[in-house]
């Protein structure tokens, strides 16, 4: 089962939005999904063309979604898991209610780590798990507590907008940070991407607020992935 001619909107997509950060909401959410749902493959329109190219066609510079796409395919593995996200709360001074808006603002999808990533760090374990995870909330840093994995030590691939102080332009820049650090390809090369690694088993995992990425648990332990690993998927 195969999603074809997958983008952001029709008609060659719309500057600003589908070629900007805005659009890894929409586009991570999509691969987690179709996953989900037996899909092996997912073809992107497009690479290069349009407003909703990966590739911009005047600079030829990499827009967010390229990057989103590549740590996809390096670090989620074709062994889907299932994930459940519930009891969604914050503290507030008022001790208010979590309004529903806040609650709903958090997506997680997990797979079984890539082999890439395991060579690439010479990890001769199984049972590596990767969470990619959305969260949508303007303001709010979610605390996750994870229940079901050995979680151990972790390595984080956090994507920002690189104008995240400004809560609405930053949404539309046609740059993305990995972990605090602008992306830019400099000699026609696209530059290396390397997790933060959290050694610290006890340091909580926060979730900035207009944020996706992945996290990958090497020391998870998880049964299924356990198994030897399926070959690549396609995207």
């Amino acid at each position: 089962l195969w999603c074809g001619e997958g983008g952001g909107a029709f008609n060659s997509g719309r500057n600003l939005y589908t070629n900007s950060f805005i659009s890894g909401f929409w586009f991570l959410d999509q691969l987690g999904m179709m996953a989900l749902q037996s899909h092996q493959s997912y073809c992107r329109q497009t690479l290069i063309g349009g407003y909703y190219g990966m590739i911009n066609i005047t600079t030829m510079h990499v827009n967010p979604d390229y990057y989103t796409a590549l740590l996809w395919n390096r670090l989620m593995g074709r062994k889907v898991l299932s994930t459940e996200v519930f009891d969604t709360h914050y503290k507030h001074k008022s001790d208010a209610q979590t309004p529903q808006y806040v609650a709903n603002s958090i997506r997680v999808y997990a797979h079984c780590t890539h082999r890439w990533f395991l060579e690439e760090h010479v990890i001769s374990k199984r049972g590596s798990v990767t969470l990619a995870f959305i969260n949508l909330s303007t303001h709010v840093y979610h605390t996750i507590n994870i229940t079901g994995l050995n979680l151990g030590i972790r390595a984080e691939y956090v994507l920002q907008s690189p104008r995240r102080k400004d809560r609405h332009l930053g949404l539309y820049s046609h740059q993305v940070q990995l972990n605090g650090k602008t992306l830019r390809v400099l000699n026609d090369q696209i530059p290396v991407l390397p997790p933060n690694w959290i050694f610290d088993r006890s340091k909580e995992l926060v979730l900035p607020p207009l944020s996706y990425g992945y996290i990958v648990f090497p020391e998870a332990k998880n049964p299924v992935c356990l198994t030897p690993p399926l070959p690549s998927s396609s995207i």
